[in-house]
Order: structure tokens, then C-alpha cells, then sequence
């Protein structure tokens, strides 16, 4: 069970580090909107507080505390940066932020009205 559970998590922050690149480059190819532009540069903060509250769906810790933590957490980070020396303070990261969260909490309560839970689909191994 652990074994699937540290997979699940290297799989999920390998494919948010991934998106993040990939929307890094599509980002200096990006400048004819303001919309387009904003949604492109806040996205991975919804792609990263989305792909990385995923593993915590196949844990036995409680999802949804966990969820919030992440969220909350992320968002804290966001408006840190008002006071640190790196990033840059946007409203929209945290809408993303949350956004993200949100769509965490959309998947678990789909699995959970079709009564599906991933640690049970695991098994045991």
C-alpha cells in the first residue's frame, strides 16, 4: 500500500512540475490578451494544488483536511510573497489556488457519490 501511495505522489509532483514547464514556455509565447495571459500565468497554481491533493486520495489520512491544509498553505505562500525577497504577489495565483482546491474536492465527492474509494481499489499490495 505504501509502495502505491509514494508512486501516486512522485507520479502527481513529477506531472505538476511537468505541466509547470510546459506552461512556462507557453507563457512567453503568450501575450496578446490580458485574459489569455493571466489565465496562462496563474494556471499552475491550480494544476499544482490539484495533481498533488490526489495521492492524499489514496491515503488513509482524511481527504479533505488534507485538501484544505494544501489549499490554505499554498495560498499563505501566495501572500508571503508580499514580504519576501522572491515571486510576486497576484490575487489570481490564489483564485487559481483555489480554484484547484475546489476541483480536488469536485473529484472526491464524484468518487464518493459513485461510492468509489481509491484505497480500497488499491488493495493491499
Amino acid at each position: 500500500m505504501k509502495t502505491k501511495l509514494i508512486l501516486a505522489s512522485v507520479l502527481s509532483v513529477t506531472a505538476a512540475i511537468i505541466a509547470d514547464g510546459w506552461i512556462g514556455q507557453l507563457r512567453l509565447s503568450t501575450h496578446e490578451t490580458v485574459l489569455l495571459s493571466i489565465f496562462i500565468g496563474s494556471l499552475p497554481n491550480f494544476i499544482a494544488v490539484f495533481l498533488i491533493s490526489i495521492p492524499f486520495l489514496f491515503s488513509q489520512y482524511d481527504y479533505l483536511k488534507s485538501l484544505l491544509g494544501l489549499t490554505l498553505g499554498v495560498c499563505f505562500y501566495e501572500i508571503m510573497q508580499v514580504h519576501l525577497a522572491w515571486g510576486t504577489f497576484d490575487l489570481f495565483d490564489i483564485l487559481f489556488s483555489v480554484s484547484g482546491g475546489a476541483a480536488g474536492w469536485l473529484l472526491y465527492r464524484l468518487l464518493t457519490l459513485f461510492k468509489v474509494h481509491p484505497v480500497k481499489l488499491l488493495g493491499d499490495g
